[in-house]
């Protein structure tokens, strides 16, 4: 019997509350289990399981003089990301990740990130698929990357605004005293106005 979100009351008596560990070597979605006695124990468990790692614990361990970043998408999108990313000067190395393009530049597959995380310790999706996107996105904070905010330079943004992480503002985009999710996408030309609120994962087009 299914007891709300993902938690089910096995034949056995016990709860079984199924979360997303990670993805395989094909880049598809690995779901577990853990069980409790209650759905609450349940649910508790795994909630330690799945929460999300502090932007201080993502940083424990790095070397900030080495701030490499990876960029996983290598099309039209990663590289105009990559061009801002190399005006802003703050990594020293840029690499993509891709899963049907190969380069120069192209070091790996996307869900082989977690490989490359020593030597880049930044990760940017520039994937404009929502729900890879999204994948992509819980996998890299599950495994402690640091998740830059790109934002070009040839951007109008107010220092008000709120800009979560994981996002781009590309050249020639204003934003406001607005509130921005994480992983949002803002294209050239595009205004957010004061007071807005932008849900993570938005891609904002023209």
């Amino acid at each position: 019997m299914r007891i709300g979100t993902g938690i089910y009351k096995r034949k056995d008596g016990r709860y079984e509350a199924r979360y997303r560990k990670g993805i395989n070597s094909e880049g598809k979605t690995v779901l577990a289990s853990v069980y409790g006695r209650t759905r609450e124990e349940a649910e508790a468990k795994r909630a330690a399981k799945t929460k999300k790692p502090t932007l201080g614990e993502r940083l424990a361990g790095i070397n900030h003089k080495q701030l490499n970043l990876l960029i996983l998408g290598a099309g039209t999108h990663g590289h105009d990301v990559m061009k801002i990313a190399r005006k802003l000067g703050v990594f020293q190395k840029i690499s993509f990740l891709d899963d049907g393009i190969t380069g120069e530049d192209i070091i790996g597959k996307c869900h082989e990130a977690v490989d490359f995380i020593k030597e880049y310790p930044c990760a940017f999706i520039a994937i404009g698929d929502y729900k890879t996107r999204k994948k992509y996105a819980e996998f890299l904070w599950e495994k402690n990357f640091i998740l830059p905010k790109i934002i070009s330079p040839e951007a109008v943004v107010s220092p008000e605004a709120k800009i979560g992480e994981g996002c781009v503002v590309l050249d020639g985009a204003v934003v406001e005293a607005a509130e921005m999710g994480n992983f949002c996408i803002v294209d050239p030309g595009v205004k957010v106005n004061e007071g807005e609120k932008i849900e993570e994962y938005t891609h904002l087009v023209i």
